[in-house]
């Protein structure tokens, strides 16, 4: 679900040539929830679905044909604030994405030449901590999480065209758009740590929120309490399961792996035909078109 700030964040428009050479930690998960959300029903001669890797293969090939040096962040388990992570890490699954579909989703990423990072909790934090070093120029979602986490940039429809109907009933498009935390947080008035209890008073994917607080007021209270987050909570009537330290601490303090390997290899064109046409019943001139993309 993802904390909805979208009011707070002032998106400047993206250009393509700005993604050339620019290495960029993608929210795996979130787009293929997409794929399957938002395309027509693919599936393979034996019914496996094969939507995904549809999205995912020519969504990539267009990143790739921009220049851009993608690593793709899957998400673990969901961790709730009194949870720690399990030793033996598997990405996040639902009814809408199996186990089956991520793990071919990582092996279509390997034969495309690009690194997969399995993140130990939640795929955002461990793509803005990524960022966050410096190891990718941007975080690529169409959630805000990733801000709360410390992502030094945040960029949304990556690659695509959206459309969006104005008060009028018109449909204009939005293309690429990004955000520096840094710029953000001045424009406000506010540090990353008001930044995450605002978004605690909104409702993130660890608490419900406060009745009657939306994204503008949440913006108001961060800055009449500022740092005093233990007074701000207490007279705006905290009532959730967990206390309001614990969600905090959760959002700031989320795990990560920390010893992450990124590298690009070349892309495998022979395990990409035999994966994608031979095993999935893609069109072959469709693939091959895309192969030669993302080897210009």
């Amino acid at each position: 679900m993802g904390v909805n700030i979208a009011k707070l964040v002032n998106f400047r428009n993206l250009k393509e040539e700005v993604l050339e050479g620019k290495k960029i930690a993608v929210d795996t998960y979130i787009q293929l929830h997409q794929f399957v959300r938002t395309m027509p029903l693919l599936a393979d001669d034996k019914g496996n679905v094969t939507t995904h890797l549809s999205g995912l293969f020519y969504r990539t090939a267009r990143l790739l044909e921009m220049g851009a040096k993608p690593v793709f962040v899957f998400d673990g388990p969901f961790l709730l604030p009194d949870e720690k992570p399990e030793p033996v890490v598997m990405p996040r699954v639902s009814e809408t994405i199996t186990l089956k579909m991520a793990e071919d989703a990582k092996q279509l990423i390997s034969l495309m030449g690009l690194p997969v990072v399995q993140a130990i909790s939640d795929g955002e934090a461990q793509a803005a901590y990524i960022c966050s070093n410096g190891d990718a120029w941007a975080v690529a979602s169409q959630d805000y999480d990733s801000l709360l986490y410390n992502a030094s940039r945040l960029v949304v429809n990556l690659t695509m065209s959206k459309t969006r109907k104005t008060s009028a009933g018109d449909k204009i498009i939005i293309g690429m758009q990004y955000v520096e935390l840094e710029h953000m947080l001045k424009e406000l008035g506010i540090s990353r740590k008001q930044l995450a209890a605002l978004a605690m008073l909104v409702g993130t994917d660890y608490n419900k929120g406060i009745y009657g607080i939306g994204q503008k007021k949440a913006l108001k209270m961060a800055l009449k309490y500022g740092d005093d987050f233990g007074t701000m909570f207490s007279e705006l009537g905290w009532k959730d399961e967990y206390a309001w330290e614990q969600v905090y601490n959760h959002i700031m303090h989320m795990p990560v792996v920390k010893d992450y390997k990124l590298k690009w290899n070349t892309i495998d064109r022979v395990g990409i035909i035999k994966f994608l046409v031979d095993e999935r019943g893609f069109n072959m001139e469709r693939v091959e078109n895309a192969v030669k993309r993302c080897m210009k």
